[in-house]
Parts: C-alpha cells; sequence; structure tokens
C-alpha cells in the first residue's frame, strides 16, 4: 500500500523536485528566520524548520504566507503559502511552500535558475 500511496504522490506533482540544499531566509510577518532548503521545483521549495518557524506561521491567519529569500547569483525573494507540515521529530519539522508568483518575471528567473541546476 506504501508504494501505492507514493507514486499516487508522484503523479500529482506538476514540477520535478531538484536537490537543493543552501540557507535561504524566510520572513513571516516581518520576522526573519533562517534556515536550510531541501528541494526546489518551479512550483515550490521544502524547507527544514524548528519549533519557533513553526509557532510563527501558527500565528498567521491561514492559509500562512511568507516571503522565502533564494540566495543564488541574484537574490530572488518570492511570495509563499504554507501547504505541507510534516513534524519529523519533536523539534525538527519539514515545510513545503507554493510559490505565488506576482508576476512573469519572477517565474521566469526562477525557471532559468533551476535550469541552471539540472545541467
Amino acid at each position: 500500500m506504501y508504494q501505492a500511496e507514493q507514486a499516487m504522490q508522484v503523479e500529482r506533482r506538476f514540477h520535478p523536485r531538484y536537490p537543493y540544499r543552501v540557507q535561504v531566509e524566510v520572513n513571516i510577518d516581518e520576522h526573519p528566520f533562517s534556515t536550510t532548503s531541501v528541494n526546489l521545483s518551479e512550483g515550490g521549495i521544502q524547507l527544514e524548520a524548528d519549533n519557533s518557524m513553526v509557532k510563527a506561521f501558527e500565528q498567521l491567519p491561514h492559509p500562512p504566507q511568507c516571503i522565502i529569500r533564494i540566495p543564488q547569483p541574484a537574490p530572488l525573494s518570492l511570495a509563499c503559502r504554507l501547504v505541507v507540515k510534516r513534524r519529523l521529530a519533536q523539534t525538527h519539522y519539514l515545510l513545503g511552500f507554493k510559490f505565488l508568483f506576482n508576476n512573469d518575471n519572477e517565474s521566469e528567473q526562477l525557471s532559468h535558475f533551476i535550469s541552471t541546476l539540472t545541467n
């Protein structure tokens, strides 16, 4: 059953994920947090999180949103919505975010950056 569930999750993805481990800045309601990314796609990003970051998101109205600053050759700050919270240990989480592009330029910049990761 687990393999069937895993296959269903893969089929739902619009964009492939690529490993991307760097320090990113997450701005939650004007409060900056520094954390590590896990992977990146054209649709979103997965980050590691601790209790303080998770609690900050819990204080926001639903659906929680933030700004994530991705350090690439030219840093890119993108509005995001928290869509997945997975607890791995008592103080360790994985958070999944969907990008909320404000314009085509942001989407194009991210696409170009991801293409450099895959070559």
